[in-house]
C-alpha cells in the first residue's frame, strides 16, 4: 500500500514518472528526457520505441522539472493593482486565454495597497 501512495505522488498528472519510462523502455532517464525534448543524440529507432512506451504508460512529462532542469519556466507574469475591478480582471482573463506566444503559462500577480481605495 505505500508503494501505491508514493508511485501517486511521483511522475506527471497520472504518476507515471521518466524512471518508469526508462525502466521499461531499457534505457537510462537522460535518453527518456532528449527523446522526450525531440533533442539530438537519441537514434530514430530508440526515441520510437520510448514515445511508444511513454504513451502507453500514459507519461505526462512535468513542467516543473522541466523548468528545473533547463533553467526556463515558460511562465509570464501579469500584474494588476487589482483583480476585483473589471478592467484588470478581464485584462487577466484575456492573457489567461491567448498567451503571447502558446507555449507561455501566464501567472497573474497583484501589487499596492492590499485594500482598494
Amino acid at each position: 500500500m505505500a508503494r501505491t501512495t508514493e508511485r501517486s505522488q511521483r511522475g506527471g498528472h497520472n504518476g507515471v514518472s521518466i524512471e518508469d519510462v526508462a525502466a521499461a523502455a531499457g534505457v537510462s532517464t537522460a535518453t527518456v528526457s532528449r527523446a522526450v525534448r525531440g533533442l539530438p543524440r537519441v537514434s530514430p529507432s530508440t526515441r520510437e520505441k520510448i514515445l511508444e512506451v511513454a504513451g502507453n504508460l500514459g507519461y505526462v512529462a512535468s513542467s516543473s522539472a522541466s523548468g528545473l532542469a533547463t533553467g526556463r519556466t515558460k511562465t509570464i507574469g501579469v500584474l494588476a493593482p487589482f483583480v476585483s475591478r473589471w478592467f484588470f480582471s478581464k485584462a487577466i482573463e484575456g492573457a489567461d486565454r491567448e498567451p503571447a506566444r502558446p507555449a507561455l503559462q501566464p501567472l497573474p500577480l497583484t501589487w499596492g495597497p492590499r485594500q482598494q481605495p
